[in-house]
């Protein structure tokens, strides 16, 4: 498949608090993993690349775990793994398929590209003011007992940590907000292979409504973003992001949990691959499917069990 190789574009796997916020209130809609608790995500990414003739369509669904610990410090730990992913692809050469629950079966380029995520772990660390601190990578450490990656591989995984972060935190306002209130965002990210990428969103806080009993902020949001280094795209392996690309989505964020029970983004790239012109269409859908109880791995919902004794 000729542009097989394009599916390592960014964002294809890597884009409980007790009070209550009501619509008169200003507040600030941040994530706040809780420690003590296990969060599991489901993550669908469906895309389209078309370079020149050649044309791909992909879906890919991603199981992601995440599990809170309290440091002595008074700040959190979030060790974040990718569980299970199931792809198909179609192609110009016919339909490629992964599944992480039958890999002798799977299509060996894409064991290649989307196995290497499988069982990946990193651990995202946040202070006692629940600001984030820092990423560390610990798939190495649990592979060979050591951490001997080089420095280019140390970015690009810190890179792609720090992309899963801010995909988790997408459209959310910078600052305190109430229901009608509306923002821009403006920061640079860095991409692997894509390098510093300038982000800017404009968002709103658009209602405020109640899903599965709980009240929710529903945000939604519009942008665009361009690599800030054109030249990229001359480098083997490298490409850059042209100006014409947007990205907008819708945002729920759970008012009591803080933290976003879904979200759905439409990425349009355009994107300069030494001599080839690519355009990327994905759309990215994660939900939240449950908060655990670390100690007993029960949904947290189910309040007489937590309370037995």
């Amino acid at each position: 498949m000729p542009v097989l190789r394009y599916h390592f574009l960014p964002a294809v796997l890597f884009l409980l608090g007790s009070t209550v916020l009501f619509a008169d209130d200003l507040g600030l809609l941040r994530v706040d993993w809780q420690p003590g608790k296990a969060y599991v995500l489901e993550t669908e990414t469906q895309s389209n690349t078309q370079a020149g003739e050649a044309k791909q369509e992909m879906k890919v669904t991603q199981g992601t775990e995440m599990e809170v610990s309290l440091m002595p410090d008074g700040g959190k730990d979030v060790r974040v793994t990718f569980a299970r992913i199931h792809g198909e692809m179609k192609g110009p050469n016919g339909v490629a398929k992964f599944d992480t629950d039958n890999p002798p079966a799977s299509d060996p380029g894409l064991l290649e590209t989307l196995g290497k995520s499988l069982g990946r772990a990193f651990i995202l660390k946040y202070d006692a003011k629940n600001r984030f601190v820092d990423s560390l990578d610990i798939s190495a450490v649990a592979a060979t007992g050591k951490v001997t990656p080089s420095l280019s591989e140390l970015a690009d995984k810190r890179a792609a940590a720090n992309l899963f972060r801010k995909s988790m935190e997408m459209g959310l306002p910078p600052g305190p907000v109430k229901l009608g209130d509306t923002w821009t965002a403006d920061e640079t990210l860095s991409f692997p292979r894509a390098g510093e990428t300038h982000v800017k969103l404009s968002g709103k806080y658009a209602s405020t409504e109640e899903i599965q009993g709980r009240k929710h902020a529903k945000i939604t949001f519009e942008g665009t973003l361009r690599s800030t280094d054109q030249s990229r795209a001359n480098a083997p392996g490298n490409f850059a992001i042209s100006d014409r690309s947007t990205l907008s989505g819708v945002v729920f964020y759970d008012l009591e949990r803080k933290v976003v029970s879904m979200s759905v983004s439409t990425t349009q790239l355009y994107l300069v691959v030494e001599d080839q012109k690519v355009q990327f269409d994905q759309k990215v859908t994660t939900r939240l499917n449950a908060v655990l109880d670390i100690r007993r791995a029960i949904p947290i919902e189910d309040d007489e069990a937590l309370n037995k004794e």
